[in-house]
């Protein structure tokens, strides 16, 4: 049984910082095993452990699964703590879940923080940064590549299903009109599209939220 006493504290760590720690232990509080589908840091994962819980984890980072193995070693040598390099959208599909059922089930959905300041992860808008933005770097596809190959239909569905952008064709056909001339390579060629598609006024506001 979870003890959510004995979970005060921080749980953060140089790598990210979790949010609503103390209120996630007294969700699962009596569970024996929790399904992390979002390792990151590791942070939930350390506080679940640290009442009592038994956790298996899985990340798309490579990087995540690094530091939080580091950080949760112990917990790995009693058996207690497992980290799967696998996606949460395909839970069916991970070997390692397989048959495995589980008392509760976090998913912590969003980038962690250690991956928007890593400028070489490709999340931010800092100037000259590559613009990679996989989670998963064994995939191919970066959003370079993604932007300098796919038309401008599949461009404007991008933009407007996964980024909520309204205007979403009128930048489509400014990156393809962009790249013509020079392909798409770092966030600065991005912001450029952005501010020729919309103004410099909505290009620095958009950059600045992100």
């Amino acid at each position: 049984m979870i003890d959510s006493d004995a979970v005060a504290g921080r749980w953060d760590s140089s790598y990210h910082a979790p949010v609503m720690v103390e209120e996630v232990v007294r969700l699962f509080e009596g569970a024996g095993e929790i399904l992390d589908c979002t390792l990151g840091g590791g942070g939930h994962s350390a506080a679940l452990l640290a009442a009592g819980a038994a956790v298996v984890a899985i990340d798309r980072d490579e990087a995540a699964i690094t530091e939080a193995r580091k950080r949760l070693a112990s917990y790995e040598t009693s058996s207690r703590f497992r980290a799967i390099r696998g996606n949460f959208g395909e839970l069916n599909r991970i070997a390692e879940l397989e048959g495995r059922s589980f008392d509760g089930i976090l998913a912590d959905l969003g980038v962690s923080s250690h991956q928007i300041d890593a400028d070489d992860r490709g999340f931010s808008f800092r100037p000259d940064a590559l613009l990679d933005m996989r989670m998963d770097r064994r995939g191919t596809g970066t959003a370079a590549d993604l932007l300098n190959t796919l038309d401008e239909a599949d461009l404007s569905h991008i933009f407007h299903d996964y980024g909520d952008e309204p205007r979403a064709g009128r930048l489509a056909r400014e990156i393809v009109r962009r790249r013509d001339r020079k392909p798409m390579r770092v966030s600065d060629d991005l912001v450029d599209a952005i501010r020729g598609a919309y103004g410099a006024r909505y290009a620095t506001w958009v950059c600045r939220v992100s």
